[in-house]
Parts: C-alpha cells; sequence; structure tokens
C-alpha cells in the first residue's frame, strides 16, 4: 500500500503543479506589464488622434482668417480709395467713409493679433505631435517586446502544464481502478490536497492529532483515512532527501 499511496502523492503533486502554473498564466507580473503598456500605448494613440484633430480645427481658423484678413485689406484699399481719391465730396458720405476705414482696420489689428495667437498654438501644437509620436514609436516597440517575452513565456509553461498532464495519466494507468475511484471522490472535497502526510501522528491537511490505533493502520497495508478531516493519510511519504 506504501507504493500505491506515494502513487497517489505524486498523482497530488503532480496535479498542484499544474494548478499552480495555470495560476501564473491568469495572474502573472509579465501580464501586467504589458496590460500597462498596452495602456498607455492606447492612450498615447488617443491624445495623438485629439492633437491631430485640433491641429486641423486651428488650421480652418487660420484659413478663415487669412481670408478675412484678405477681405478686409482690399476693403480698406477701397475705402481709402474713395476717401482720398478725390471722387466723395459730401462731408457727410468723407465722415462716414471715415469711421467705415477706422473700424475696418481696428478689425485687421484684432485678425493680425488672432492670426499670430493661431500660429503660435498651432506650431506648439505641432511640436507637441512630433514628441508624442517619438515617444508612442517608443512605447509600441516597448510593447512588441513585452509581447514577444510574454508569449515565448507563455508557450513555455503551457509546454510544462502539457507534460505534467502527460505525466499524470500515465501514472493514473498505475494505480488501482478502485482506489483511483476513491481518490476522485475526495477531490470536490479537497481539491488538490487529498493524501495529506502523518507526521508525529497529527494530519498535515487538518493539523490534528490522529489516534495511536489510526496511525498504526496508517503504517501498515490499509488505505487510511483522517479521523478528523478524512484525507487520505500516509506516513513517511518522504524518504532521506526527499521534501
Amino acid at each position: 500500500m506504501g507504493a500505491l499511496l506515494k502513487k497517489l502523492w505524486n498523482l497530488q503533486e503532480l496535479r498542484q503543479k499544474q494548478a499552480k502554473l495555470k495560476e501564473r498564466l491568469q495572474k502573472n507580473e509579465k501580464m501586467e506589464n504589458l496590460k500597462l503598456v498596452k495602456r498607455q500605448k492606447e492612450y498615447l494613440e488617443q491624445s495623438i488622434k485629439l492633437i491631430k484633430e485640433k491641429c486641423e480645427k486651428l488650421r480652418q481658423r487660420l484659413r478663415s482668417r487669412e481670408l478675412d484678413y484678405s477681405q478686409k485689406q482690399g476693403l480698406i484699399k477701397d475705402l481709402s480709395s474713395k476717401l482720398y481719391g478725390g471722387k466723395v465730396a459730401n462731408p457727410k458720405e468723407l465722415s462716414s467713409l471715415e469711421r467705415k476705414l477706422q473700424r475696418t482696420r481696428k478689425e485687421v489689428e484684432e485678425i493680425e493679433e488672432e492670426i499670430v495667437n493661431l500660429t503660435i498654438e498651432q506650431e506648439k501644437l505641432e511640436e507637441t505631435l512630433v514628441r508624442e509620436n517619438e515617444n508612442l514609436k517608443v512605447l509600441k516597440i516597448n510593447y512588441k517586446n513585452k509581447l514577444k517575452e510574454y508569449d515565448c513565456w507563455k508557450v513555455e509553461i503551457e509546454k510544462n502544464i502539457q507534460r505534467l498532464a502527460k505525466e499524470e495519466q500515465e501514472l493514473i494507468k498505475e494505480i488501482e481502478p478502485e482506489v483511483y475511484g476513491e481518490f476522485e471522490k475526495l477531490k470536490s472535497k479537497f481539491g488538490n490536497f487529498i493524501v495529506a502526510k502523518l507526521e508525529s501522528g497529527t494530519c498535515t491537511g487538518c493539523n490534528m492529532f490522529i489516534s495511536t490505533g489510526l496511525v498504526g493502520q496508517a503504517a501498515g497495508r490499509d488505505l487510511v483515512k483522517c479521523e478528523n478531516c478524512g484525507r487520505i493519510l500516509y506516513r513517511n511519504l518522504a524518504g532521506p532527501g526527499e521534501d
């Protein structure tokens, strides 16, 4: 029974190792770092998109104001021609033309100031866009490298899981069906901790003392369960030098 229990213990260990590897696939630092870089990349891409949209609006506004400026300059030329060309002699008309000319010149000054401000803002945005594109380029390279690193790591983990699963199936074939069936029944209750070591009269599954009679049975050929938690007990599972 000792050799059979050792197989059950090994089967349990194989399953525990697989469970830990699967958990590592679900929760691991590499994946979290990859997600972080991806979020940074997506945020920067969105930021660049907004900057481009703002740049385009500025260009449209700039073109519009430059057109206004050109039209106002043409109007100033026409008003000056009428005002100083000698064709208008009526004082009221001259006064009206003078007011209109002054008003138009003021509007031109305001347009000029706005064009300057728009140009400065556009230049700053374009500088920011160049800088952010460079940052995005670095992030994309970083993301690509981390993705490659994660994929290689994931493939290696999955290979180990497959190897352990194969070893598990081979080991199951060596275990008597009745014993394996009993082992599997306990899985729903104990998960992957079905077999517990019996050390110093204590079940390592529930850390409770076992009766002397049961300790003696565990040292024999019987399949013995802990009288407290119900796990399968095995005495001296590990030999010298083993865990």
